[in-house]
Formats: C-alpha cells, structure tokens, sequence
C-alpha cells in the first residue's frame, strides 16, 4: 500500500512539473521581450546610433534626456536603451545577432554583481564526482528555462494563465496603466513603483535583502558561461566595428557594504581582464551617489526628476567617448 501511494505521489508531482513548465512557456513570467520585436526591423536615418546594454539599473535611465544631451551636440546621433529587467550575459548573446545587424556606433554596457553569479556549491561538488549529478542536470535545465522564457514562478505562472484565459470577462484591468514608456527604450518601461524614492531601510531593502547580497557568489573560472558570453558579446561586436564602453551602475551603501570582499575581487579582476583584453574603457558608477537620496532601491534609482544626476552623467559618459 505505502508503495502504491509513493508511486501515486510522484506521478502527480511529475504531471503537475510538466503541466506548469508548459503554461510558463505559454504564459512566461517576464516576457521574453526580445523575440520578434519591431525595433529589429528598425531602419536608422541617423549618421550613428548608440545602444545601451544592461539590466533593469540600465533600464532605470532616462534615455529621452540622454538622447536630447547629445543630439544637441551631434545632431545625426540618436541612443536607444536596450536594457530590459532581468537581463544577464547569457540572455543577451540570445539576441546579439539581431542586434548586431543594427550595426550601432557604440555599445555602452552596464555591468554589475549578478551579471556573473553563480551557485558555485554545485559545480565544485561535480568536478569530484565520476557520475552526473542529477540534481546539477535539473538546475541547468531549470536555467534554460529562465533564460527562454522568465524565472520559473509557479504562483506568477498561473496567475497570469488565469488573467490571460479571462481577459475577454473585463474582470482584470490592463497592465499598462500607469505605466510610462519612453520612445527610444523599446524593451522597458517605468510602473508607478519605479517612480518613488525611498529613504527607509524597510523599502529599500524590500526587493534585495541584505542576506541576499552577502549570498551572492561569482565563480571566477572558464566554467563560469556568464563571463565566456560577456567577452563573446564584447568580440563579435567589436569585430563589425561597433566601438564598445563598460559602465558599472550605481549601488546603494547597504548593497556596497554587504558584497562580500571575495565577490567584489572576483568581478573586479573579470572587469579588468576584459579591459585588458579587449581595450576597453570602464566607467565606476558604483559609489557616485551612495549620499544622495535618490535611490528606489538597493540597486536602483528612481526614475524621478530629483534622480536625473544618474541620466546627466551617463549623457556625459558618452559625450566624452564620441570624437
């Protein structure tokens, strides 16, 4: 009998994985925004165009103030923030062929911690061990998933199959109100939450904990994918001569205080291997504005008009790179 039960166990568990791992293919939790949008179909009258690369810190600036920087200084220049939330280097170099046949000027790539995390504990066990380990194949897999399609959420995932399957009832409202979209960012957009400084230790820590930040690892080796797809991105690039710049966003002092000293040598030796390698130049933006209150988050400043330093000073980042 108990063995029956077993067996009945993880039959349901196996159907109920497969079932939700097919709704967050149909119903992904972030939207892999990239896979067929418009902009690839972009044609550029401007002489040159410049792209910003990065995460959701790259996407908190505001590109129509960059943009009206410079065009005020080249007038056949135009900068388009390609930055969208929860972007990395191997999720990147998935649509970098596409990018690349813009063929931009200029690539400025913001770069931070958890762009090269890894969950190293794993990986050290497996290169002692003469059989795979299951589990580590579970959690590449689990990895390709995010990577295609979002964070594998289950509670998010059928929340947004209910809302999508309903949406012809009206019982839900559009997703878009209130939120803010700026005509050269196509991947990115900013809700009422992006807009609100915070000052409180409560709110500011709400979406990164301090655990969380003492928790991040960066395993400095070539079996790290992130850093192999990092200098990838920079070559290929760089071989269609798209001149390439590294910036390091802004961090807030709870998130700066809380890195681990060995993560914060480890990325700070793969910055710099990458700019000897490839020539480039990096850009520090890590403690600039630690005082100020200007933050929406550990990781982030608001996108308000008290926060435009951040703007102004990535605007004068690229003037300073353009001849």
């Amino acid at each position: 009998m108990n063995g029956i039960i077993a067996i009945s166990v993880v039959f349901v568990f196996v159907i109920a994985f497969i079932s939700l791992f097919i709704l967050s293919s149909i119903f992904p939790v972030d939207d892999p925004v990239m896979d067929n949008h418009s902009f690839f179909d972009s044609t550029f009258e401007s002489e040159k165009h410049i792209f910003l690369f990065g995460h959701s810190m790259a996407a908190q600036l505001n590109v129509t103030k960059i943009n009206n920087i410079i065009t005020d200084e080249y007038d056949n220049t135009l900068v388009y923030n390609l930055a969208w939330n929860g972007d990395n280097p191997n999720k990147r170099i998935l649509h970098l062929d596409k990018i690349s046949k813009l063929k931009p000027t200029y690539v400025f790539y913001g770069i931070t911690y958890t762009d090269f995390s890894t969950n190293i504990k794993e990986l050290e066990k497996q290169d002692t061990k003469i059989l795979p380990e299951p589990r580590i194949a579970f959690e590449q897999f689990i990895e390709k998933n995010n990577q295609e399609y979002g964070p594998f959420n289950p509670k998010i995932t059928i929340l947004k199959a209910i809302r999508s399957t309903l949406d012809f009832t009206g019982l839900f409202p559009p997703t878009t109100a209130n939120k803010i979209y700026l005509e050269n960012a196509p991947f990115s957009y900013f809700a009422e939450y992006q807009r609100l400084i915070h000052t409180d230790s409560a709110n500011l820590e709400r979406y990164t904990s301090v655990e969380e930040i003492q928790n991040i690892k960066i395993l400095y080796s070539e079996e790290n994918l992130k850093i192999q797809n990092f200098k990838e991105i920079i070559r290929k690039l760089q071989q269609q001569d798209t001149s390439v710049v590294i910036f390091l966003p802004p961090l807030h002092s709870t998130y700066l205080s809380n890195i681990q000293p060995d993560v914060n040598k480890k990325f700070e030796k793969i910055i710099s291997d990458v700019e000897q390698e490839f020539n480039v130049t990096i850009y520090d933006f890590r403690d600039r504005y630690v005082d100020l209150p200007i933050w929406l988050d550990v990781t982030h400043i608001a996108y308000h008009p008290d926060s435009m330093i951040y703007s102004q000073e990535i605007a004068d980042m690229i003037l300073s790179e353009l001849p």
